[in-house]
């Protein structure tokens, strides 16, 4: 039988709601997960971004669920307490798009580009232009997630498209905070895989980084990717009580 790693995701995401709860915190959103998606509904998709998604966010999409979300969050005065300050967690993503407050794919997408669109106004692309690394980044990949008002999570797809077929996962920083570009994992599943493993925390991409690699230098900075396994992500585990991982 092939190998269902969502069922270890789902046991992660399920068992930090439960003890968030028992540290007085709140879940404002329990699991909730949709169906899986119809090859039809997938093509749609693609067909309106312009572009076939990842084999491995694909076969999540088919297998598992077309969109997943839930909210938990710790009382205010225990942020200082547990490790690392990951006091918060959650995603919400769907393929379809809008859909019970969910922000489908194609929306996520389309704010990538209409920020693109901006910076090639602004001359940040072409030749004599800074291109900088993060914003290039953006230029090449397909945002499927978004953490915040500025960021998300992105499916890099490479120079020219060279490694789109199993894109790995990127952090988008439209302000170019620390970690922007950073990979956050070498595909879809390996990325669920490493932050299931720590209750999802973010999604902002601050609490991301507490649980990511530094490369020092000049002026240190995160890389990736996320390390289920690093001495936080245990001592997170450990200070909350949750058992399960699913890397």
């Amino acid at each position: 039988m092939a190998d269902k790693p969502w069922t270890r995701w789902v046991a992660c995401w399920e068992e930090v709601c439960e003890r968030c709860l028992a540290r007085g915190g709140r879940v404002d959103s329990p699991v909730m997960i949709d169906n899986p998606a119809s090859e039809e509904e997938i093509a749609g998709v693609e067909e309106a971004i312009g572009r076939r998604l990842p084999s491995s966010f694909r076969r999540v999409l088919r297998e598992f669920c077309a969109g997943a979300s839930f909210e938990w969050s710790l009382p205010e005065h225990l942020e200082t307490e547990v490790p690392g300050g990951l006091s918060q967690g959650g995603m919400a993503w769907c393929l379809r798009d809008p859909e019970e407050g969910l922000v489908g794919i194609a929306a996520n997408e389309e704010y990538r580009r209409s920020l693109v669109r901006t910076w090639e106004g602004w001359g940040w692309y072409g030749e004599g232009a800074l291109e900088l690394e993060g914003h290039l980044r953006w230029r090449r990949s397909l945002m499927w997630l978004g953490t915040g008002e500025d960021e998300g999570l992105g499916f890099d797809g490479g120079e020219n498209g060279s490694r789109w077929e199993d894109a790995p996962v990127v952090l988008l920083d439209s302000v170019q905070r620390d970690g922007d570009g950073a990979y956050l994992g070498a595909h879809c599943v390996d990325f669920m895989n490493r932050w299931s493993s720590v209750g999802c925390v973010g999604p902002a991409s601050g609490y991301m980084r507490t649980v990511m690699p530094v490369q020092f230098g000049v002026r240190p900075r995160h890389v990736g990717p996320i390390d289920p396994h690093c001495e936080v992500a245990r001592e997170w585990r450990e200070w909350m009580g949750c058992t399960n991982v699913a890397m």
